[in-house]
């Protein structure tokens, strides 16, 4: 959407900023299908342009679209060529062809580098893979064999496939049936680091449990879990997978909780800018700031700091969020560290060193940077209660 609003605002005679959301919306539809749509003939998508803009505007708006378009069209072939030779050192540049807030390409450029801020962008951009947990490896498998579906099984847990291929009405089949539920395989890595726990686990932020069954997987058989968040309606969706491991609570994670007893794992789930997951959910870039990433970082701190009030002594808790911003990161664990001498950080790496491997750790937390092995931008930390 940037960078198609980058190429007709200097088109419009008056303000593009006064143009009508409406208009836009098919000047952007349809400069779209003359630059990247081989199929649809420039012509038609002129044509059918101005039709909508005559439905949804008036002729004067008819008649921009009209010109705008057509000028597009005639110079389409010079317009690919140089869409296609952009500058990849220059800040403003790069904004405009990833489509991305020049204050994220700032951040990540001054984080990650300009090489590794790039790829990260251009990630953010390709569609990501069809990754789901697996519930019923037997029914999986036998199709495979048949050669009715293809699959790739994670690299970092056992739970995890991406289904490849032309079978979409195969993958549809197994969702509708349960037998596979769409997970990206960053959050499995999460899940995975629950690795052991006993007793009673508390879950805090759990939504609809999408994580909730992954860690039942990874925990002791005999351990169950106290999955608490603030939306009933989420909790309902938990209460329907009709475990007797898991235990819906309605909470919120900022307050004091309802327990007598404390706990030997606390996992985490912070609700964050999820600026890690924009290949899923490309609308996230223009709705977010740099002043919501700080105000989601005060609430992480006070949601770590309630919680670990309920950790045993020996006891884990797993911070994670689907971002890579410092702030929601490194700098929420180091504050909580800072005026907590009780805790300290564990290093994740110790016990996975096939992350470390993996390029997946970063100081001794996990760290996956969006489009890192086909995954979505994910962070997490072990945090341990001294005896």
């Amino acid at each position: 959407m940037i960078l198609l609003d980058s190429l007709i605002s200097p088109k419009c005679r008056s303000s593009y900023l006064k143009v009508p959301e409406s208009i836009k919306m098919i000047l952007r539809l349809g400069l779209y299908q003359i630059i990247s749509m081989d199929r649809v003939p420039a012509s038609a998508a002129v044509s059918e342009s101005v039709e909508l803009a005559k439905r949804y505007g008036h002729k004067g708006t008819a008649g921009m679209v009209n010109a705008i378009l057509r000028r597009f069209s005639e110079e389409r072939e010079e317009l690919i060529k140089r869409l296609n030779s952009w500058n990849e050192q220059d800040i403003q540049q790069i904004a405009t062809h990833t489509s991305h807030p020049e204050w994220l390409v700032k951040r990540y450029v001054e984080e990650f580098g300009l090489e590794k801020a790039v790829s990260i962008l251009k990630a953010n951009n390709e569609p990501p893979p069809q990754s789901f947990r697996v519930r019923d490896w037997a029914k999986l498998e036998a199709e495979v064999s048949s050669g009715r579906l293809s699959i790739e099984k994670s690299l970092y847990n056992k739970d995890g496939v991406v289904v490849g291929g032309s079978f979409q009405k195969n993958i549809e089949k197994f969702k509708y049936d349960g037998d596979i539920v769409p997970q990206d395989q960053s959050s499995l890595i999460a899940a995975s680091l629950a690795t052991g726990a006993t007793g009673v686990v508390l879950e805090l932020c759990c939504g609809r449990g999408n994580k909730s069954e992954a860690i039942l997987k990874n925990i002791d058989n005999n351990a169950f879990i106290v999955n608490a968040d603030l939306s009933i309606s989420k909790l309902r969706q938990i209460r329907e997978m009709k475990s007797n491991r898991l235990n819906p609570i309605c909470l919120d994670a900022v307050k004091p909780f309802p327990f007598i007893d404390i706990f030997q794992f606390i996992f985490l789930d912070a609700p964050c800018s999820n600026l890690g997951t924009i290949r899923r959910h490309p609308e996230i870039r223009y709705r977010k700031s740099e002043g919501k990433i700080t105000e989601m970082a005060d609430i992480q701190l006070q949601l770590l700091t309630n919680a670990a009030g309920y950790l045993a002594k020996g006891g884990r808790m797993l911070y994670a969020v689907c971002s890579v911003e410092r702030e929601e990161t490194v700098e929420v664990v180091e504050k909580f560290l800072s005026v907590h001498p009780g805790y300290r950080s564990l290093d994740i790496g110790s016990t996975r060193p096939d992350l470390v491997e993996g390029g997946l750790t970063d100081c001794g937390n996990l760290r996956i940077l969006p489009g890192n092995y086909g995954m979505d931008g994910f962070f997490a930390s072990l945090i341990q209660k001294k005896e």
